[in-house]
């Protein structure tokens, strides 16, 4: 490759030039394309058919170029100005004749994006004629504005702006550093983003962001244990996440989009922004720091994208392979709407295919990338929502040469390469931003996607395994896929082996205790857990799984005080303070229950445990009113929430609406067609409603005998249900019967007030009449 060829190659990663960018003019001018054989024209006016650059080539510019070619920018020259651009023009003519620049890796035709940077033809033929032309400046009163940030920031000045504490010292020399930076977001509630900006402070050395959260104390943690700001690790072993669905990254020149009201993400009291930057170290010691712009939704948005993700873990390429390819494929379980897509692959990566296989058989393209570059690597949103019906197959190839003829080969010769997180091995992932159309399709999505990814993981880490077997870090993530598959006597198997080439692993310890917890073993997984606080006093999750084995065994004083330990380590634990609520109601402790439940909802005011639980406390206190409303909150998060239903269904029975209740039951049977609970309430209002609109004699009989089946026939308010069933179906001898057992196991019981109840009952069958409660009665319920 020729120097021009290869300077105008990199002209968009200009600090990767080294020596070469001081010569860069010279070679231009050497080959008769240098700054000396173009002509000023400033100040004059022009015939139509010339060629201006205020009239012609600044709208050109200024749309496809000013978001790298600017001050702040990671490149060493603007494009912002007449004489900017004149003399770089025989270089902006090479590179847009390559398509080099305007950086913009998809294929025309295979999917429709916006803020497409792709010059048209006619564009690219206008710079090279205004070039050929002399670059002649034209009428100042062609010129339009150049575009520049508004206040700094690109969507305006956003609603809360968080940055790093203190800048990241970036050494001078080395390998790529995958560097995360903990920024911690104060508000005061729940509030939705619709759009994020992140500003690096020095680009030039920052290759990508991704911007994740964290709502527990991880990344604080793992900051704290490391030395300077932020902790290493592209795989580091923190809870952030893309928040609600959202892919959040950083390029150098991409514009963010202000996003929508209806499309927002929430952040929550107590959450951590998590910046992971991949930086590229250059000749100078360098001081790396961001800020962070939110813009925040009006509203809480109706629905929630998902993220898909295709790949392999499974890469293992052998030098000189010019053409090996991945593949990946999922079939939806219901229609969606694709949002945008965010390729992923290193170096060696050529060239990149994602489509649809739609029921019908026909091909909708979602990505095509023949030249795949590292360098320009970014998240791609469609012009138009791409619909794709259930049943669609959404596939990805991925096709990398680990040749010598390859020029992005970082390796000379080459070697081998596998997957891995470090820019000189490989990856390959297709993430696709997905909006199912409801809540219940989003859980569908949820429970098929969550499977298909495990098997990718479990495959993933056995590949790697077999590479290196006894590193402990592939052991105990094929342990953690493995234990959230189900498959938990082979995740102990995996964890026992992680600690057996590293002792002191307490993640693995702390994991072996959640796989002997899940698996009925609460002596051995308490075990585990105080072996990992003795290595790491602090861990949160591990106090708090410590805490729910010692509350399932009732030793319920030790779990309360282990559940104040997470809460002291980490205030903003949900579930910490919802569990230890439900320790201190069986303890008798009411208002600190209530109180528990509501530091819950302060912190997640959808938590649906928390809403059911505060609910109930409310019911029973006679706050009726307010318990429906947190039961209702507790259904809208979980539509499947059963029991929710269930108390639900109870409260409205108490408050007399008993046709809401009775709706509320049906909801509940259906979600749980074995639970006797509901089973028995809907029977007994069916079997005795004075109401007859309201009874239903034949459905009382039929809930009523598979409540008394599930209970064996060994509960009494149960048989008294049934009792009352058949009699209102006018079958008293099997009413009378069934009473008299019914009574018989309340006095063996000592509940001699439900026997006195049901004696009363037995009376009126044995004189063929049915029993009607009152609407001021209360029916007992089946613990």
């Amino acid at each position: 490759m020729s120097l021009l060829s290869r300077g105008l190659y990199e002209i968009g990663m200009w600090n990767n030039l080294g020596p070469l960018k001081h010569s860069f003019a010279a070679a231009l001018v050497g080959l008769g394309l240098g700054t000396a054989a173009v002509g000023c024209g400033a100040g004059t006016r022009s015939p139509a058919d010339t060629v201006t650059f205020n009239r012609d080539i600044a709208p050109i510019v200024f749309e496809h170029c000013a978001a790298c070619h600017r001050p702040g920018e990671s490149t060493p020259f603007g494009l912002l100005t007449y004489d900017e651009v004149r003399s770089m023009a025989p270089a902006v003519v090479a590179a847009t004749e390559s398509r080099r620049m305007p950086p913009w890796l998809p294929e025309a035709g295979r999917g429709e994006f916006a803020d497409d940077r792709r010059l048209s033809d006619e564009e690219i033929l206008q710079i090279r004629r205004w070039v050929e032309q002399g670059a002649i400046q034209g009428d100042s009163a062609d010129l339009p504005s150049a575009p520049i940030p508004r206040e700094g920031w690109w969507l305006g000045e956003p609603d809360r702006v968080v940055e790093m504490p203190a800048p990241y010292m970036l050494e001078a020399g080395g390998g790529d550093v995958f560097r995360n930076f903990v920024i911690p977001v104060s508000v005061s509630g729940s509030r939705y983003v619709r759009a994020v900006e992140l500003q690096p402070t020095n680009p030039k050395v920052v290759h990508h962001a991704v911007m994740m959260t964290d709502r527990t104390s991880a990344s604080r943690r793992l900051e704290r244990q490391d030395t300077g700001p932020g902790f290493d690790g592209m795989f580091a072993a923190s809870e952030s996440q893309s928040p609600d669905g959202f892919i959040l990254g950083w390029t150098p020149g991409k514009i963010p989009h202000e996003g929508f009201d209806g499309l927002a993400w929430r952040l929550v009291p107590g959450t951590d922004l998590v910046v992971q930057m991949h930086l590229r170290p250059i000749g100078t010691r360098e001081a790396v720091g961001a800020r962070v712009g939110f813009y925040f939704a009006d509203a809480e948005p109706d629905r929630y994208p998902y993220l898909l993700t295709l790949g392999s873990q499974t890469i293992d390429i052998p030098p000189g392979v010019a053409e090996y390819t991945v593949r990946d494929e999922y079939v939806l379980p219901v229609d969606v709407e694709v949002l945008s897509v965010y390729p992923h692959a290193h170096y060696i990566g050529k060239e990149m295919q994602a489509f649809a296989r739609l029921p019908d058989g026909s091909v909708e393209w979602l990505l095509h990338i023949t030249d795949w570059d590292f360098n320009w690597q970014d998240e791609y949103r469609y012009a138009a929502p791409v619909l794709l019906p259930k049943g669609t197959a959404v596939v990805m190839e991925f096709t990398y040469d680990n040749s010598a003829a390859n020029p992005r080969n970082p390796n000379t010769p080459p070697r081998r390469v596998v997957y891995g997180p470090e820019s000189t091995d490989e990856m390959g992932n297709l993430f696709l931003q997905v909006l199912p159309q409801t809540s219940d399709d989003f859980a569908t999505l949820n429970r098929s996607f969550a499977l298909k990814y495990l098997d990718g993981q479990i495959e993933g880490f056995e590949h790697l395994l077999r590479l290196e077997p006894n590193d402990p870090l592939w052991r105990n993530g094929l342990g953690n896929a493995l234990r959230l598959r189900g498959d938990l006597d082979r995740a102990i198997a995996e964890y026992r082996a992680a600690l057996a080439a590293k002792p002191d692993y307490a993640q693995a310890r702390y994991n072996l205790g959640a796989a002997l917890q899940a698996r009925g073993d609460a002596a051995q997984a308490i075990e585990q857990y105080r072996q990992a606080l003795a290595l790491d006093p602090d861990d949160p999750s591990t106090h708090y799984n410590l805490a729910n084995t010692l509350q399932s065994l009732g030793r319920l004083d030790e779990s309360a005080a282990e559940y104040r330990r997470v809460i002291a380590i980490e205030p903003g634990h949900a579930n910490a303070h919802n569990n230890i609520g439900n320790t201190y109601r069986v303890l008798g402790r009411l208002q600190d229950a209530m109180t528990h439940y509501q530091l819950a909802l302060d912190v997640a005011p959808n938590h649906a445990d928390a809403n059911n639980n505060l609910g109930n406390l409310l019911a029973s206190q006679g706050h009726l009113d307010s318990a429906v409303g947190h039961f209702e909150r507790a259904i809208a998060t979980n539509p499947n929430f059963a029991q929710a239903h269930y108390n639900l269904g109870s409260t409205l029975n108490l408050m007399n609406r008993i046709p809401e209740g009775v709706e509320a039951f049906r909801r509940a049977v259906r979600l749980e067609p074995n639970w006797p609970v509901p089973l028995f309430g809907l029977a007994w209002i069916l079997a005795t409603h004075p109401d007859r609109s309201l009874r239903n004699p034949r459905e009382a009989v039929v809930f009523a005998e598979r409540a008394a089946r599930l209970t064996e026939n060994r509960h009494p308010a149960v048989l008294d249900a049934l009792a009352a069933a058949y009699a209102a179906n006018d079958e008293f001898e099997r009413a009378s019967d069934v009473a008299a057992r019914a009574v018989q196991l309340a006095n063996a019981a000592e509940q001699d007030d439900l026997a006195r109840a049901i004696n009363e009952r037995l009376a009126l069958y044995r004189q063929g009449r049915p029993y009607r409660f009152r609407t001021t009665d209360r029916a007992g319920v089946p613990e």
